[in-house]
């Protein structure tokens, strides 16, 4: 039971750091779509003592089972397969059911932009229908697209090559954009996009397709990393709970639309030097094979994300990256007792 106290650990830091937020949204009535997933679920976990929280998802035993493997309690949450079963007015909806497999978006390009597409336009309606206060949108810094440098702010936007299948996930995210933007400015629905770098830390399931999560199982497994390319792109990373709290922010950011970038400032690393970090804690070695299929992975970049417009709010990072990847180690150890 290691593995949950740490949460619990985690989640009363936060809960310390930043007690007026988490004061904010006492007794409001949240909706999480996606709430089995890594963001949603841990959301979920970080809210469900003092917030009525409806947690959207396509399958309520996966959703059970994912809460309980947190250490959440299945009867203080509601679970639903589809909006008509909220029958209760809500305060905020929180969106971040999405696709989130490469090999999805490269293999089913169509679904991809149906999925996503489609589901946010629902929400959306929904929370007109329902008057909502605010509703966050879970977007990506992939947008950026072509853009290298460091400081990226949130007016910039990047181009695509429309020939690539894999870029049927940013385009998506693009649209999905512009669409909450238009019912903000149609309907007066308050609104914040949030453009999220790679997350990482401790919840991960130890079969998670992120690359992080690859170099943990061969660690494990084998006591090796194999990299199929040198490792040179380099972007920020962000701890889960951090997330959380930048979440916190952008609910009770006071204003009608915005859009903000989500990401650590202080962890912009490479690939190869993410793998010497894990690889370091887990006693293993790192190898090379060029050999690889790559077309699922983005092509190397390097890119880093301005983040003053989240921290004028008053929002700051808490854990490093050494406390994100041996809480995330140490989490998957405990639990699957590898």
């Amino acid at each position: 039971m290691r593995h949950i106290n740490l949460l619990q650990e985690r989640l009363e830091k936060i809960q310390q750091e930043f007690s007026q937020l988490f004061n904010s949204i006492k007794d409001k009535t949240v909706l999480i779509t996606g709430a089995n997933g890594f963001i949603g679920s841990l959301l979920t976990f970080s809210l469900v003592k003092d917030v009525k929280v409806f947690c959207l998802v396509r399958n309520i035993k996966s959703m059970q089972e994912q809460f309980l493997r947190l250490g959440g309690e299945i009867k203080k949450i509601h679970i639903v397969e589809n909006l008509g079963m909220v029958t209760e007015s809500v305060d905020i909806v929180i969106h971040c059911a999405s696709p989130t497999q490469s090999s999805f978006f490269l293999e089913k390009p169509i679904d991809t932009v149906d999925i996503i597409y489609k589901n946010l336009k629902d929400i959306l309606e929904f929370s007109i229908q329902h008057r909502v206060e605010k509703f966050i949108f879970l977007s990506t810094m992939e947008v950026y697209g072509n853009l290298e440098g460091e400081n990226i702010d949130e007016n910039k936007i990047g181009n695509f090559n429309i020939l690539e299948l894999r870029n049927s996930y940013p385009l998506s995210k693009q649209l999905s954009e512009f669409l909450v933007n238009a019912y903000s400015q149609k309907y007066s629905l308050k609104t914040s996009i949030l453009r999220l770098t790679q997350i990482i830390g401790p919840g991960v399931k130890i079969d998670d397709k992120r690359v992080y999560m690859e170099f943990v199982r061969s660690s494990l497994k084998e006591s090796k990393i194999v990299l199929a390319t040198k490792g040179d792109t380099k972007r920020n990373y962000i701890d889960i709970f951090d997330v959380i709290t930048a979440i916190l922010f952008c609910i009770f950011d006071g204003k009608k639309s915005e859009i903000y970038n989500i990401a650590n400032p202080d962890i912009y690393i490479s690939i190869y030097d993410l793998a010497k970090s894990i690889a370091s804690v887990l006693n293993s070695s790192i190898h090379f094979n060029f050999n690889q299929d790559t077309s699922k992975y983005l092509k190397t970049f390097k890119r880093s994300l301005k983040v003053k417009k989240i921290q004028e709010l008053g929002w700051k990072p808490l854990f490093d990256i050494n406390s994100s990847i041996n809480d995330m180690i140490n989490f998957v150890k405990e639990e699957t007792k590898i």
